[in-house]
């Protein structure tokens, strides 16, 4: 005959860690650098699935431990005396609600309407200037100027869905010469002495989005015409 006491009662499945609201989230993407629209949003959406997966998987724990519990007792045969001293299987609703916590409506949103959240909560960084394209634009242009051409730094911008300004197009295009050269010094510093290492050179500028007829100048020890 079983005993109570030999009764195991399952362990409780593990809780989730307390996680970073969704807004708290995207301004410490934003404290660590400019993001632009497209890029934050792919970021924060990514954020939003990988708890669902977490909260499935304790759910799912957290009735199998009620399932078991309840089966181990109807198992267990009865003396009539025993009963007084075995566990009480607490319901398995019970048990499931208080694995979760009271959702608010910005909780529900998240769950029912993620991307419909995420443009929300965009929206509401824009307006409050946590996040700016035109800065983001800038950002970009600063960090890669001294490495790339204007090709380069344009076709990175359109995959955030984004464009230089004029202004900041004609600025690239009167620097393009010069960086492009201090590039080459930095990386060669010499003439090449053959057509091999003078392809090499071309090679190496134009793949950092320099203009072809620049390319050639500077590889070809030529100055800014």
């Amino acid at each position: 005959m079983s005993s109570p006491g030999n009764l195991r009662e399952p362990r409780a499945p593990r809780r989730a860690k307390a996680r970073p609201s969704l807004k708290m989230q995207a301004i410490g993407f934003l404290s660590r650098r400019e993001h632009s629209r497209q890029e934050l949003r792919a970021k924060l959406l990514d954020a939003l699935r990988k708890p669902v997966r977490e909260d499935a998987a304790l759910s799912a724990a957290a009735g199998k431990a009620a399932l078991d519990l309840a089966r181990a007792l109807d198992a267990q045969s009865s003396n009539g005396i025993d009963d007084a001293f075995a566990p009480t299987a607490p319901p398995v609703r019970a048990m499931a609600a208080a694995s979760s916590a009271p959702s608010s409506p910005v909780d529900d949103l998240q769950a029912t309407d993620p991307e419909a959240a995420v443009d929300q909560l965009l929206d509401w960084l824009t307006a409050n200037k946590y996040l700016d394209e035109t800065r983001f634009v800038e950002s970009r242009v600063n960090a890669r100027s001294r490495k790339q051409g204007t090709l380069r730094i344009k076709m990175e911008l359109s995959r955030h869905g984004l464009a230089l300004e004029p202004e900041q197009a004609a600025a690239l295009r009167e620097s393009e010469f010069a960086r492009a050269q201090a590039l080459w010094q930095r990386k060669f510093g010499a003439v090449a002495a053959d057509a091999r290492e003078r392809a090499k050179q071309a090679r190496f500028l134009a793949a950092r989005g320099f203009a072809a007829d620049l390319v050639r100048r500077i590889v070809g020890g030529l100055e800014e015409s």
